[in-house]
């Protein structure tokens, strides 16, 4: 099982998006609502993150 690194849940190996940066950082995404997200918003702020709970 791979983890979203915007919202850090679980999710199938197979399934999701993979971002590799020329710098060699990676990055998975479990939707494209995580994808779209992780641009301009910060996941300890939005409810529905596990890193959110995390933090509260």
């Amino acid at each position: 099982m791979a983890v979203c690194t915007f919202c850090g849940n679980k999710y199938p190996v197979g399934t999701g998006v993979t971002f590799i940066t020329k710098q060699g950082v990676v990055s998975h995404y479990c939707s494209h609502k995580c994808e779209v997200n992780s641009k301009t918003r910060n996941p300890l702020h939005l409810r529905w993150t596990k890193k959110y709970a995390k933090r509260t």
